[in-house]
């Protein structure tokens, strides 16, 4: 009875784990570490074919077939595992296995759904920027679906309207490289 009550604790705390990082858009990384640290378990996404996307270890060959990792499938030929896990730890394992594996493909999709047509780029930074001050962490969900890369700072310039782009590129392109051209009309109120 004891086990079965910390096991229920384990899957709410999970629930509210994927939910914090599936509303921030996290990614499928920021969202295992998260997990991993919290549950003392390791996790890794393979293809189907043994090629490492995410790891959440040191381990040099993680997701080894010596029976410590349990493995389940998701789509795109892609597999989650969960370990190292004991025979103390095997329901653990099963249980996170089950509640992680459908908020991974999710962060995996919306991932792999980036934006890369310009006028949905372009959105998605002019509202992430807007939003910035009183939501971070939507703005970075919306940046990082925009393809902006989240682990490098950036900045933004602003150039007066009618502004040659000639002029101004050479000087983008002096402090980095470039992340998107956009041509914003300006409203006066």
């Amino acid at each position: 009875t004891t086990r079965r009550g910390d096991l229920l604790r384990t899957g709410t705390d999970i629930e509210r784990i994927v939910a914090t990082q599936v509303s921030a858009h996290a990614s499928p990384e920021t969202l295992l570490r998260v997990l991993a640290d919290h549950l003392g378990l390791d996790f890794v996404v393979r293809t189907a074919g043994g090629n490492l996307l995410i790891s959440t270890t040191d381990d040099p060959s993680p997701g080894s077939p010596d029976g410590s990792w349990l493995s389940r499938p998701l789509r795109r030929n892609r597999v989650l595992m969960v370990g190292r896990i004991t025979p103390e730890t095997h329901a653990l394992g099963r249980l996170v296995l089950e509640r992680v594996a459908t908020a991974v493909q999710a962060t995996l999709d919306e991932e792999a759904a980036s934006v890369h047509d310009l006028e949905t780029r372009t959105r998605l930074i002019n509202q992430a920027l807007s939003i910035a001050p009183i939501d971070p962490q939507g703005a970075s969900g919306m940046l990082r679906r925009a393809g902006v890369p989240q682990d490098a700072p950036f900045r933004v310039a602003i150039a007066p309207p009618g502004s040659r782009e000639s002029d101004i590129w050479p000087l983008l392109v002096s402090l980095g490289t470039p992340i998107l051209r956009v041509e914003a009309a300006v409203a006066a109120a």
